[in-house]
């Protein structure tokens, strides 16, 4: 790019149709008395020797430069004051000055409307993009933006009481969000279990945009919108009658100026208010998926979602298989037909193509690649037929047999869930109900938050007397044939039977091996060990080392297995003893 002027006066040009030789005096160089109010040749000259450090006379041509830069473009302004005539002069200026040379890259045309009866600001973008290979690419966007939403009261009351509900329910799911993530932190200790939910990152996301464009919004107003005024007209060039330098600024520039800076803040306003209705839009989506997340409570309305939870793994596979059968297609489209079929010529085009004729049924690409001749003809006809009969008929119907198999599966679970009228009777009918009787929904909570109370209690005093008894070593021992035996009843059974073994061997002469007194020593040895591996731990050790918990119980197991293989053995002997009485 270049800041040097270029092109030509076409006044001054003795080919061109402005081509006036009366003002071939008053080309250089006196501009003092150029104004609006007198021109040349009554008044000075058109052109000055230097502007913005550039001579203003082309040195080879010996002809005025018709287009002077002005902060890096050189603009060209049509002012609603010109008469019709002075547009068309100004249209063949440009022509036959050579605005567009062959070292344009590019025009860009910009038009600003006001409509001012729904007071609203539109920002027309033209963007002419000259390629090397002749081409033209046109690029157009029209934007919109009101700025005057809140100076008439009576007009905008309504959406001022619903943008305050709005914002006052955005903070009410807040405080919800928060409200759920302390209970979890009390109740596990920590936030990660509020995590583990894909539909808390959704509310999250969602109240955070809902927050942000909230507080976008009231910025732009107060620092863009309410601070915006505009003129009916800015006056830019220093005269409109003027018969040769049409383009000669005002004032050194300042009114061209001031209307850069007005156009850029249209742009910029314009351009805030389509970012913030994308963004308006996104969260209206999230907050569909929301609304699809609260019907979870009732088995009917919760179809959906608990459809395509069930689905979700089956799908996740199948959307790879699908996704890089569909991109392999795409690329195979560009790369075989790209140079014959515009509906291929480039990947984004064939995949664009593709997912037409997938989704929509779309066949126009289709028609165009049955329409090739030549030896393409077959290739085409072999490409479309084996797209159309794996992709369509059999793939997409393999995605619509998943989602209807996960659907027969919840519908069968849900149907006989009562149905949404029947339960949101239900409930009022209960509601009238405990109306009529006086119990009102805050007596019903405190009765349950007082019973869930007294439950927590229970429960600590039944752990606080486990735990004494396990201090004073529990006198359950083991159950053993349906029977559970203390230390006390497990020292009397093996006095028994050591008594009895005594009896036994002294008959028969035998070796005594255990005799009656040893019977406590026995019982107070299996209790004591039995006793230590079931020393319960405390709530903190509980709570913070579950391993060590499930190491404990496995001891207990192993000690249990012990002591049965001694009771065992023992009832063995006993067993043997008196089938030798017998």
């Amino acid at each position: 790019s270049t800041s040097a002027p270029y092109g030509v006066d076409p006044v001054f040009r003795g080919s061109s149709s402005l081509y006036n030789p009366e003002l071939a005096g008053h080309m250089c160089c006196d501009i003092s008395e150029f104004t609006a109010d007198c021109s040349p040749p009554e008044c000075g000259d058109f052109y000055a020797e230097y502007q913005d450090g550039h001579a203003t006379i082309d040195s080879d041509r010996g002809l005025p430069f018709g287009f002077f830069a002005h902060k890096g473009t050189y603009p060209i302004f049509f002012d609603i004051n010109m008469p019709q005539k002075r547009t068309k002069d100004l249209l063949t200026y440009m022509r036959e000055g050579f605005y567009m040379d062959p070292l344009t890259t590019g025009v860009s045309v910009q038009v600003v409307l006001y409509n001012g009866q729904l007071q609203f600001f539109a920002n027309l973008l033209v963007d002419f993009s000259f390629s090397e290979g002749g081409q033209i690419e046109i690029t157009k966007e029209v934007q919109t933006v009101s700025v005057e939403l809140y100076t008439d009261s009576k007009r905008h009351e309504a959406r001022t009481v619903f943008e305050i509900l709005f914002s006052i329910w955005v903070l009410i799911y807040l405080l919800d969000e928060g409200r759920e993530l302390v209970v979890i932190f009390r109740q596990t200790g920590s936030v990660a279990g509020y995590f583990k939910s894909i539909w808390n990152y959704i509310d999250l996301i969602s109240i955070g945009m809902n927050l942000g464009t909230i507080l976008a919004w009231v910025v732009f107003q107060e620092t863009e919108a309410r601070q915006f005024s505009v003129e009916e007209r800015y006056h830019v060039y220093a005269s409109l009658s003027s018969e040769a330098h049409f383009l000669h600024l005002a004032d050194n520039g300042e009114g061209l100026n001031e209307l850069y800076n007005r156009l850029d803040t249209v742009s910029r306003m314009t351009t805030f208010q389509t970012r913030y209705m994308l963004i308006n839009g996104i969260n209206v989506f999230l907050l569909l998926l929301r609304i699809l997340k609260r019907f979870d409570f009732q088995p009917r309305m919760g179809v959906v979602t608990r459809t395509l939870e069930l689905a979700a793994s089956d799908l996740g596979h199948f959307g790879l298989v699908l996704g890089m059968t569909f991109l392999g297609y795409a690329t195979l489209g560009h790369v075989v037909f790209g140079t014959s079929v515009a509906s291929f010529s480039t990947l984004w085009d064939s995949a664009s193509a593709c997912f037409n004729m997938l989704a929509f049924g779309d066949n126009s690409a289709g028609y165009d690649l049955l329409g090739v001749q030549g030896e393409m003809l077959y290739p085409a006809v072999v490409y479309y037929w084996s797209y159309s009969i794996l992709m369509v008929m059999i793939l997409l119907n393999f995605l619509l047999a998943i989602i209807v198999d996960s659907f027969a599966v919840v519908k069968e679970q849900s149907g006989s869930s009562i149905s949404m009228p029947a339960e949101v009777y239900r409930v009022s009918r209960n509601w009238v109900h405990g109306k009529r009787a006086g119990l009102s929904d805050g007596r019903l909570v405190a009765s349950l938050e007082a019973l869930a109370t007294s439950e927590r209690t229970m429960v600590a005093d039944l752990k606080k007397e486990r735990g004494v008894a396990a201090r004073e070593k529990s006198e359950a021992l083991i159950e053993m044939g349906g029977t559970t035996y203390t230390r006390e009843e497990l020292e009397r059974v093996l006095e028994r039977a050591l008594h009895r073994h005594s009896s036994l061997t002294a008959v028969q002469k035998q070796p005594a091996g255990l005799e009656t007194g040893d019977a406590a020593r026995v019982a107070e040895h299996l209790f004591d060990r039995l006793a230590k591996t079931q020393e319960p731990m405390d709530d903190k050790e509980e709570e913070t080392d579950r391993g060590r918990h499930v190491e404990v119980m496995q001891q207990l197991v192993n000690s249990q297995h012990e002591l049965m293989k001694a009771i065992g053995s023992l009832q063995s002997r006993l067993d043997a003893l008196e089938g030798g009485k017998a």
